[in-house]
């Protein structure tokens, strides 16, 4: 009987790791932390700037003088009212100034911001970032799953294309990325901002973003030097 006992609880035992084992593996890896964005439990390399690679949504020249790379989230308020900003810098400097996007959804306080950066690169993969970038931002409020879809068709896009892409989340890695380098960067608010390699916290004014860029501009431009 005693060993018929121990049999039976090292099966309970094994059983029981199996079941921890493919609950740990069916996570999320965008750990959403109750005291922000930033996760400081995982160990990454940290990093000085951020970086531009395949799949980072830009727009301008790729040998603009100044690249302003954003760190936002879908459902941050202030992300939102720092676009008008952004599309005025674009207009002030259509040819020394590259945009780029970085995801940095914040899901503890944003339950959406995930949801959110998965469909828009879900546009992406037919050419409807951008397009798709400012639907959403307009319609903060209104954000959710059964709302991803008419969004695309709004845009045109191939829903059943799109539909696909967001229900096997297969442009989560891609977010996750952003996000990771984000922690790399010890960002923990958005939007966060970098002008070249100079870091900006928060919604500034235009004249400010402005002022910014014009520097980045000014450095770039200046010969190098002589020795």
């Amino acid at each position: 009987m005693r060993n018929s006992n121990l049999f039976l609880g090292l099966a309970i035992l094994a059983a029981a790791l199996i079941l921890i084992i493919y609950g740990v593996a069916a996570l999320s890896p965008i750990n959403p932390k109750p005291a922000g964005i930033a996760d400081t439990e995982r160990s990454l390399t940290p990093l000085d700037a951020p970086t531009v690679t395949f799949g980072n949504p830009t727009k301008g020249p790729k040998d603009a003088k100044a690249v302003v790379y954003v760190f936002g989230d879908y459902q941050c308020a202030p992300c939102a009212e720092f676009e008008a900003a952004l599309q005025q810098m674009l207009a002030d400097f259509p040819n020394d100034v590259r945009l780029v996007w970085k995801d940095m959804p914040n899901s503890a306080q944003h339950p959406e911001a995930i949801n959110a950066a998965v469909a828009a690169r879900c546009a992406d993969e037919q050419g409807g970032f951008w397009q798709y970038h400012d639907v959403l931002m307009q319609n903060q409020g209104s954000l959710g799953s059964k709302n991803y879809v008419p969004f695309a068709a709004q845009l045109g896009l191939d829903l059943q294309t799109f539909q696909s892409c967001y229900d096997d989340k297969r442009t989560q890695p891609l977010v996750q990325r952003d996000y990771d380098e984000g922690q790399r960067l010890k960002i923990d608010s958005t939007p966060y901002i970098f002008v070249n390699k100079r870091r900006v916290t928060g919604a500034i004014s235009y004249e400010q973003l402005r002022g910014f860029v014009a520097a980045a501009i000014a450095e770039t431009a200046a010969p190098a030097p002589q020795n």
